[in-house]
């Protein structure tokens, strides 16, 4: 929305720097309040859930090992299918990822480093 009796220049461009500063830390406010509100509605929500006996489930999850070969290439081994605990809401609770997270990333990849011994010199007194 531009004024013209302003010059054609848009209306927050015309607020003093303070109350855009104002503004943008109240917004934030709001934001943060809000985004504790929901994890504490979700985490209310769960503890109902575990207290009834619903509040886990379990996901089949891949689980391979990325072997490091010649030439920069990387090598894909499957190594086992296991079930994983997650938990039934929107954010990770009691030490479990949410469910929904876990089914969408049902391959968790495992970096097999290459191990070299270390050089110690042998000196003789």
């Amino acid at each position: 929305m531009t004024d013209p009796e302003c010059g054609g220049k848009p209306a927050i461009t015309r607020m003093p720097i303070r109350i855009r500063k104002r503004l943008i830390g109240d917004a934030l406010m709001l934001f943060l309040a809000a985004a504790l509100l929901l994890w504490l509605a979700d985490w209310a929500i769960w503890r109902v859930r575990v207290w009834r006996g619903g509040g886990y489930d379990t996901v089949q999850v891949t689980q391979l090992l990325l072997t490091p070969l010649k030439n920069h290439r990387v090598k894909a081994d499957e190594q086992s299918t296991t079930a994983q605990s997650c938990a039934r809401a929107l954010f990770p609770h009691g030490g479990n990822d949410p469910c929904w997270w876990l089914r969408r990333h049902a391959t968790q990849w495992q970096s097999a480093s290459v191990i070299t011994p270390s050089f110690e010199p042998h000196i003789e007194p």
